[in-house]
């Protein structure tokens, strides 16, 4: 067998993968994406079996290997990715099915395309590889793409999940970096070699390197973090197996290459022997040429007098001279110059550039794009004969028409590619191996060369050795590291039973049946120990258990014969205490009972479900009671939902809180917050001073008259609180929240959290700094929730020792949201069926649904009313153009009729309040901010308007009112250097002493920070 790196490390990595997959058969009742993940091992298994054999048989069928790799890498990727979709527990709805179905299907039809193509082009066996392979470039980059596309699909989904899944991400994350070594930078690296920017050689080392050490993290990460049922021994054989495997990948990587160079070592001492020698000629020597300075060839030795196409040489050996020559300042033959001219352009180019360079620097200048110049060369190669003028000039020529390298070489009017080849020749240093195949027998071994170009008192040789003889060199080594690996395989299968059944498994069986007996009550149970290592600790523990629970059980029962005696004694005193507790139970529910009543009718809804916002909520109390004939329920979660109107416009004012403490200390907390809401909310009502409050002073003078009330009782009393407040007309909504649950939006199936700006102190504590207004823009369709942290603490479960499993996941409701479609009453069933709740439940459920004519009508303009903007808007183009105030006026005159028709349309008025600031007079300038006040008014969302009004305001000296915008600005973000710099300013024209100080303390304390 001649095996090489690429044969070893590809058995390697196959046992590996068909190791890790047999072993994940072997799991009983396996999920599904484990099945997934089989199949991918299973894929990297046949990948490398098929990539094994193309390298060990030199027969040109194996150049079909592709139809195994191409298939599999394709549908392989597809698998990772669907794995980790739904790895460590499903929670996308239809998104994996979709992916995987559709990219089957369309990996499948590349599959058949790439085969078909295959069949009519051209073989060639590629040395960087040591491999037969099929000349088809196009279909084979398409691949490449198709392969890093479904590595991608890997890769991303895979740091989704890694934020979607909390409790799992460090399993989460080993197995994504185990994907990209395996999947993504191979699938780069191949693309990269099928658009001819890296060698095979290079790729090959990556995927079996890379590979390999990525099938060992995503393999040891999955079985120990799976919760599927496995064996110990079973962990034991594949971590074992699996780390000799990939030790031996490293090793058989760094041999094989210090192989390779002590084999040109060999030859390069071997190639001055047979120049100065001429008795010797080593039996792999297959030919010996001097090469002239005016590029003659004289044949010094060929073996069964060798007949070599010197034409196929010519290339190399010119280039080889013109290193001769140009170093020893001699002048260029002209017979080598067809061949190098691109080499003395790019050389005239450099000296130009550098003139200080030596001759020897210019040429190392050139080394360095050596590569690019190979992987030039494999470009055209892969060009077929039919078409090349076409497909050279569109794929090659003009994409790099700018590359300095595609320049000197090459020539729009070459069109043949052996002129083409022609022109390229690759540089190689003297004594440099270089591989060759020349086609002159049907035996592959006659046609396949190792040569080197040597130069000897300037005067150059070719040197030709026999390819299969440096197989046989390289394989006395390989060959070596393929038994071990197979040996080294079946002594871990085979042997580890022998090993662990006496040390491992008789012992653990002996534990096992003891731990049985154990359970079934006989506590006369004895282990021998066998072992002094921590089995045999750990037997020992457990016969001194056993003992230990026999002799409890005897105290147990003396204890229960004298039990009946005391039973009798304590039964009359606990009748007569049972007496007095059933006596102050009914006063507490008596209490109970009248709390609630109190508290009812404060968690009132006055929305309903009707209209443009609807609202519906579900509270239940944690504390449950019957007083007489009624049953009711008391605790601190409390709800609420009024209309109120704020500047002529219509608000859903919304409360969703928590008091704290247990049953009637919660209720009394809730009771407080509802009466003062309910004050609150009355005086909007009817007090119109009130009503010309902007939506952010409403709220925030009702959160700050909550908060004195609840801090005068020193901390007795502590809420938390989110209040909402929802224009009707925009769906613009202003909220708060104090150490409260966040508020929940549930758009397009999907659910998620809206942050405020700022977590404001909970009601009742002492409070200092600003408080902070927050917003966000509803759309049509939106459902909002707001709910107390009962929703998230329940009870999922019990643990062997009793203790409760509470969720901590905060991002269960927004699943169960999902899977809700949003449904209140299917939510509350939602959370029963998964678990008991163990504290109060309150959730507000805010849908808005805004007639469509009220939204189109933001936007509006009829198609009569058309015209008239158009027209006005070149009015506004003349003006620009002429500078002219009269077709501003005309433009204002029509913009003004389109206003008052249309006072919701934001363009119509935008461009007004910009024609009036374009004038610059003073009316027209006080106009403008009048319609931007409108334009705020419609469009309170819209910051830019809000900023430019205090602004135009402070410039016309209006400060009082500057400052009132200004503020509300504040509100909404309470850290804006700009806004505070001005407000400053303002309050620094008003006089207004402290609130001047207010803001500068302010300011300076960002500074700081």
């Amino acid at each position: 067998m001649l095996n090489n790196f690429f044969t070893v490390a590809d058995l390697n990595y196959a046992i590996f993968t068909l190791f890790a997959a047999f072993y994940l058969i072997s799991i009983k009742n396996k999920n599904k994406y484990t099945k997934h993940l089989i199949i991918f091992f299973f894929v990297l298994a046949f990948m490398d079996i098929a990539y094994f054999l193309s390298s060990l048989l030199i027969d040109p069928i194996w150049r079909f290997h592709r139809w195994i790799t191409v298939s599999m890498a394709l549908l392989g990727t597809v698998h990772s990715a669907y794995f980790v979709m739904n790895y460590p527990r499903k929670s996308w709805k239809r998104f994996p099915e979709i992916y995987f179905y559709t990219f089957y299907f369309i990996d499948l039809m590349i599959i058949i395309a790439f085969i078909y193509t295959s069949l009519k082009v051209d073989k060639v066996y590629k040395f960087d590889g040591h491999f037969w392979d099929v000349n088809e470039a196009f279909w084979g980059q398409i691949v490449g793409l198709f392969i890093l596309i479904n590595g991608l699909f890997t890769v991303i989904s895979g740091i989704i999940r890694f934020f979607q899944i909390r409790n799992a991400r460090l399993p989460i994350i080993l197995i994504v970096f185990g994907f990209i070594l395996i999947v993504m930078i191979p699938s780069i690296t191949n693309l990269m070699n099928r658009l001819f920017i890296l060698t095979r050689d290079e790729h090959q080392h990556i995927w079996g390197l890379l590979g390999i050490t990525g099938s060992f993290i995503l393999f040891v990460t999955y079985v120990n973090y799976t919760k599927e049922r496995t064996t110990l021994l079973s962990k034991l054989y594949a971590i074992s197996l699996l780390t000799i495997l990939i030790i031996l990948q490293f090793v058989n990587f760094f041999v094989l290459q210090e192989r390779n160079i002590i084999y040109d070592q060999i030859h390069k001492e071997r190639n001055h022997r047979i120049i100065n020698n001429i008795n010797y000629r080593p039996e792999e020597l297959e030919y010996f040429f001097k090469i002239n300075s005016n590029f003659e060839f004289e044949l010094l030795y060929g073996k069964e007098n060798v007949l070599l196409p010197l034409e196929d040489y010519k290339r190399e050996a010119a280039i080889m001279l013109l290193q001769i020559q140009y170093l020893n300042k001699q002048e260029i033959s002209k017979q080598i110059i067809p061949y190098v001219q691109g080499y003395l352009n790019w050389i005239r180019e450099i000296e130009r550039n550098y003139p200080d360079y030596t001759r020897q620097q210019v040429l190392d200048l050139i080394f360095k794009n050596k590569r690019k110049i190979q992987l030039l060369e494999s470009k055209i190669k892969n060009i077929p004969e039919e078409k090349f003028e076409t497909k050279f000039k569109s794929s090659i020529l003009e994409k790099n028409l700018n590359d300095p390298i595609y320049k000197h070489f090459l020539s729009p009017e070459v069109v043949y590619k052996k002129e083409v080849l022609n022109k390229i020749p690759v540089i190689y240093h003297f004594d440099e191996r270089i591989f060759k195949y020349i086609p002159i027998s049907k035996d592959f071994w006659k046609n396949t060369f190792v040569n080197y170009y040597v130069i000897e008192n300037n005067q150059l040789y070719l040197v030709g050795y026999s390819y299969k003889i440096y197989r046989i060199f390289i394989a006395e080594i390989a060959n070596i590291l393929f038994y071990i690996i197979v040996i080294s395989s079946l002594l871990i299968l085979l042997g580890y039973p022998v090993f662990f059944l006496v040390s491992v498994l008789r012992p653990l069986r002996k534990l096992i049946y003891g731990l049985k007996k154990v359970n079934k009550g006989d506590f006369s149970v004895y282990l021998d120990v066998s072992v002094n290592d921590e089995l045999g600790y750990v037997t020992r523990s457990f016969n001194q258990m056993v003992d230990s629970i026999r002799e409890k059980n005897q105290q147990l029962e003396e204890y229960a014969n004298k039990l009946e005696q005391k039973v009798q004694e304590r039964t009359k005193d606990l009748e007569n205490s049972l007496r007095e507790i059933a006596a102050l139970k009914e006063k507490q529910d008596g209490d109970y009972f009248l709390t609630s009543l109190l508290v009812k009718p404060l968690n009132a809804n006055e929305i309903g479900k009707e209209g443009d916002i609807k609202v519906d909520f579900i509270l239940r109390q944690f504390k449950q009671f019957k007083f007489k004939k009624w049953e009711s329920e008391i605790g601190g979660d409390f709800c609420a939902a009024h209309k109120i109107q704020l500047q002529n416009k219509n608000y859903s004012f919304i409360v969703n809180a928590d008091a704290m403490g247990k049953s009637i200390q919660g209720a009394g907390g809730s009771l407080v917050l509802g009466s003062v809401l309910e004050a609150i909310v009355e005086r909007t009502k009817y007090q119109d001073e009130v009503k010309t409050l902007f939506p952010e002073k409403w709220l925030k003078y009702a959160f700050v008259e909550l908060h004195k009330v609840l801090e005068s009782l020193n901390g007795s009393m502590l809420i938390t609180i989110v209040m909402v407040l929802i224009d009707d007309n925009t769906g613009f909504m202003y909220f708060l929240n104090a150490e409260h649950p966040d508020i929940i939006l549930y758009r397009n199936g999907k659910a998620e959290f809206i942050k405020p700006n700022k977590y404001l102190i909970k009601l009742g504590l002492p409070a200092d700094g600003f408080i902070s207004i927050s917003t966000f823009k509803l759309e049509p369709g939106d459902i909002l929730f707001l709910g107390s942290d009962g929703k998230d603490d329940i009870v999922l479960g019990y643990n062997k020792d009793g203790t409760r499993k509470i969720n901590f996941d905060e991002k269960l409701f927004l699943k169960i949201v999902e899977e809700t479609e949003g449904n209140l009453e299917h939510i509350y069933s939602n959370l029963k069926e998964r678990g008991e709740f163990i504290d109060d439940l309150s959730i507000i459920r805010i849908e808005y649904t805004p007639a469509i004519e009220k939204t189109s009508k933001r936007n509006l303009i009829h198609s009569e009313n058309k015209k008239d903007f158009e027209e006005a808007k070149e009015y506004l183009v003349k003006y620009k153009e002429t500078g002219k105030i009269e077709f501003i006026d005309k433009a204002i005159n029509i913009l003004e009729n389109l206003v008052n028709q249309y006072p919701e349309n934001y363009v119509i008025r935008k461009f007004l309040i910009n024609s009036y600031l374009r004038k610059k007079e003073e009316q027209d300038i006080r106009k403008a901010i009048t319609h931007l006040e409108q334009l705020f008014y419609y469009y309170p969302e819209d910051y830019n308007v809000l900023l430019q009004i205090v602004k135009l305001l402070y410039k016309k000296r209006i400060y009082a009112k500057a400052a009132e915008y200004g503020e509300i600005y504040l509100l909404r973000n309470p850290e804006n250097k700009e806004i505070l710099t001005l407000l400053v300013q303002l309050y620094d024209k008003l006089k207004n002493e402290q609130k001047l100080n207010k803001y500068k303390n302010v300011l300076n304390k960002l500074a700081i920070g």
